[in-house]
Parts: C-alpha cells; structure tokens; sequence
C-alpha cells in the first residue's frame, strides 16, 4: 500500500519508515498487555479488542490527511492485529488441546490466503473510484460487519478461559534452546523486511509502477501460502 499512499502523499524514506515503525510499536505493546488484559477481562474479550482496534487503524489510515496521521493509524493496527494472533492461537490450544498446533498451522495458511487476496485486488481497487483510500476503508467494514459479529458469537457460546495444557516433562530451555528467541527475532526480521519494503523497494529502485509492485508482493504471496 506504502507506494500508492506515496503517490497521493509525498513521504521520505522516514515518514515511510514511520509507517512500518508504528506496526511494530503497535504489536509490541501489545505483546507486553495482552496476558495482563486477558486476566482481568478474558480472551474472548481480548479477541474482541483487538478486532475494534484494527477497524479503528483502517478507518484512520483511509480518512488520514497527512503522513504523520496515517503513521499512527498503524499504532492501532499493530495493536489490533498482535492482539488477535496472540489470543487466537492461545485459544486455540486451549480449545483443542494436541490439535492446536495443527489449528494453529490452518490459521496461518488463512492468514496467508487473505494476504494473498488482498496484494491482489490492490491494483484492481487503486485503479477505481475508490483509490487506494477505498481500499483501505475495506477491512473495516469486513471487520465490523462480518468479523466483530463472528467473534462475538463465538464467545457467548464457547468458554474462552481454558488452561493451555503443557506436558508434564516440560522443562526450561536449556543449552542451544535459550538461543530460540534470538532464532525468532531474527526471522520477523528478515520477515518484515520482505513483506512491508518489497513492494516500496521494487517501486523507488526498481522502477516498477505502484501496481506491478503490488502484483510481485501478491506473487511472493504465493510462495509463502505455498510453504505453510
């Protein structure tokens, strides 16, 4: 989204930046709040947060004005999305027990059909009246009025607080396996790097116009569904 957004709204490579930085922002914050909500008013509520909070990024970063604005549209968005992914899937092991981590698995092949979709339609929707603001202003309506309804439903009716079952010959990690958090961070590093500046790179280096680049992210899409 970042070139078309520089096409309307003019930014430096910082203001960029910015964009990026706000995402993650948002997802650490809520990383380090999630437990401690998800204690005082549950998952199901949790889910629920996160859901308005990722509407509330949209509508923001569609109506935004200046750069700055949309920057801080991502804090929401950030927020919103980490918020879900880490009550989801904590959810979901709850739920299901050993066959979490399968769920887990099917959720981040959905996450990438939607990815897929949405790098997609991008040039089609930029193209339109709608432009690329109309594009933007389209998760929150799917998440107003299809997906905030969906979770709601589900936790009147399911119970949301179950204990995640751990092994009983769980132990703390040891050796190599303490390195396991350095392992991670490095790869949402080069995750991020790919996902968020593929597009932007292919448009200010490469040359390509807003929508190829849009077409080569959908295409890397391809190859992540493919992997997971």
């Amino acid at each position: 989204l970042l070139p078309y957004m520089g096409e309307d709204m003019p930014m430096s490579y910082t203001l960029e930046s910015l964009h990026i930085t706000g995402l993650a922002v948002g997802g650490l914050v809520a990383s380090v709040v999630v437990e401690p909500a998800r204690r005082r008013i549950g998952r199901g509520r949790v889910l629920v947060a996160g859901t308005v909070s990722c509407a509330v990024g949209s509508i923001v970063l569609a109506l935004a004005p200046a750069p700055l604005l949309s920057a801080a549209a991502m804090l929401f968005v950030g927020f919103g999305l980490t918020s879900i992914l880490i009550a989801g899937q904590v959810l979901l092991a709850a739920l299901h027990g050993p066959r979490g981590a399968r769920l887990i698995g099917e959720l981040n092949v959905s996450y990438s059909v939607g990815a897929l979709l949405a790098t997609a339609v991008l040039p089609v929707v930029a193209a339109s009246v709608l432009g690329w603001r109309g594009f933007a202003a389209v998760p929150a309506l799917l998440l107003l009025l299809l997906v905030l309804p969906l979770v709601l439903r589900g936790v009147r009716r399911t119970p949301t607080e179950g204990a995640v079952a751990v092994p009983a010959d769980t132990a703390p990690a040891t050796g190599r396996a303490r390195l396991a958090p350095v392992a991670m961070l490095l790869c949402v590093v080069v995750e991020w790097g790919f996902l968020f500046w593929l597009a932007t790179h292919l448009a200010t280096v490469a040359g390509l116009s807003a929508a190829n680049a849009s077409r080569a992210t959908a295409a890397m899409w391809v190859a992540v569904l493919i992997g997971r």
